[in-house]
């Protein structure tokens, strides 16, 4: 039997491949996010974007103020 997919566990990896592939290391607005988010995944239904997008929003932001991080 098929394990149901969990949006969220999706959106933190797909936040986690955009941060790489585009090199993300800044915070950004939520609203910036989404923007990224939506150009990358085009093919998504906007409830995976809104969470792919708030998950790459938290990820920046907990990297950023990580301590040790460079500024």
């Amino acid at each position: 039997m098929r394990q149901p997919i969990n949006v969220r566990d999706l959106a933190n990896e797909e936040a986690l491949r955009i941060m790489v592939r585009l090199g993300l290391r800044h915070p950004m607005t939520l609203a910036a996010a989404v923007k990224v988010v939506a150009s990358e995944m085009r093919h998504g239904r906007m409830q995976e974007i809104e969470a792919t997008a708030r998950a790459l929003h938290s990820k920046l932001l907990r990297r950023h103020d990580e301590p040790g991080t460079p500024q």
